[in-house]
């Protein structure tokens, strides 16, 4: 499971809920895909926003 799917999954969720599972997700995350992890959370958030917008 990496951190994109694991947005889309929680998008629906409460902040607070959404915090522990990513929490959780870098707990259990090798820190060799966790730029790119992070690369794809930016960028689920930058097209949501415009699709928002």
């Amino acid at each position: 499971m990496n951190f994109y799917y694991l947005m889309k999954k929680a998008s629906d969720k409460s902040k607070k809920g959404l915090e522990k599972e990513i929490e959780l997700h870098f707990i259990n995350k090798n820190l060799d895909c966790l730029w790119f992890d992070i690369f794809y959370f930016f960028k689920h958030i930058i097209s949501t926003y415009f699709i928002l917008e």
